[in-house]
């Protein structure tokens, strides 16, 4: 009985209780998380979502036309449907059984008494200077992660990195402006890896061209290496507390909820670093540095992962001696 309640009758109680029931309205800060699908977004989002006073909306950027998906935008570009989007999202509007699945009635019920609203959003990477520029109140946080375990997570899913890295290249904008000197080598990727390895190079360098000093970058392994005082760092830094609740998520899966589709069953932080390793071919290996390094970016030099000192640059609560 209780399965076929969480199966048929959960959703239908949700839904109707975020549409008859207040949504944040007192609430006066808002945070994003963002990054590229599979780079683990939904753990550091859930993580924050763990804090008092947060109500969680996740991935509401599915609820957005495909022409937003990995779609680039100054700072002056029209974006109408955007601007909406983002008002609503933050006001606890965009709120399909997708986006509030990682919330239960309870959750929902706090809502009125939210002091933060949080985002986690997968297909907006290239427009953080956009949001910045007309929603500036909206801490950033930005998640990447190491190539290799990103895409091994694609191709389980069918997902195609081909057609991905088409949606930039077909962007004059962008590639005539920030990724103009990585036009041909974009150009030139002919298969899955030197294609993903195009792909999440030009976002991973866009990420840093966008980064200002209000927003926070870390590294999905960084965090990983000694989760505990890197992720209180990330929630004390985003100006929220830290609680049991999140040090428990951390280290035993908290209550050991496995619903919505943000988060599973709990696995060691630790051992999610190196689990890629020996699953690709040193062959597949040179296809992808041999792209990534026209790019020139600061971070997984020569595909090499040091997370006891690796951190991304600009954001001073995240460094090692912080910690």
């Amino acid at each position: 009985m209780s399965h076929l309640y969480s199966r048929e009758f959960r959703p239908l109680v949700r839904q109707l209780a975020i549409n008859v029931w207040p949504g944040p309205v007192f609430a006066k800060r808002k945070l994003l998380v963002s990054g590229m699908p599979r780079s683990g977004t939904s753990w550091v989002a859930k993580l924050i979502s763990l804090a008092e006073g947060v109500s969680y909306y996740f991935e509401p950027d599915n609820t957005l036309s495909r022409d937003y998906t990995f779609k680039y935008l100054g700072i002056n570009d029209n974006a109408a449907l955007l601007q909406t989007f983002m008002r609503d999202t933050f006001k606890g509007r965009v709120n399909s059984d997708y986006v509030i699945a990682e919330q239960g009635l309870v959750d929902i019920l706090r809502h009125p008494l939210s002091h933060t609203v949080l985002a986690k959003v997968v297909h907006l990477p290239l427009a953080l200077d956009w949001i910045n520029h007309n929603f500036p109140d909206v801490v950033m946080v930005q998640v990447i992660r190491h190539p290799v375990p990103v895409f091994q997570s694609w191709k389980v899913r069918d997902w195609d990195p081909g057609y991905n890295l088409g949606l930039l290249l077909k962007q004059e904008p962008l590639m005539a402006g920030p990724l103009a000197p990585y036009r041909s080598v974009m150009q030139a990727a002919d298969s899955y890896w030197t294609q993903a390895a195009a792909l999440w190079s030009a976002i991973v360098k866009m990420q840093y061209l966008q980064h200002k000093d209000n927003f926070f970058m870390v590294e999905h392994e960084w965090l990983c290496f000694d989760p505990v005082p890197r992720v209180r760092s990330l929630i004390e830094g985003v100006g929220l507390e830290w609680n049991s609740n999140i040090e428990n998520f951390l280290t035993k899966g908290g209550d050991g909820q496995v619903s919505g589709p943000g988060y599973g069953k709990w696995r060691n932080p630790s051992s999610e670093i190196n689990k890629w390793k020996n699953k690709v071919s040193q062959s597949e290996m040179d296809e992808i540095w041999s792209v990534m390094a026209c790019f020139d970016l600061p971070c997984y030099k020569n595909l090499e992962i040091i997370p006891e000192v690796s951190h991304c640059p600009g954001t001073p609560q995240l460094t090692r001696e912080s910690v």
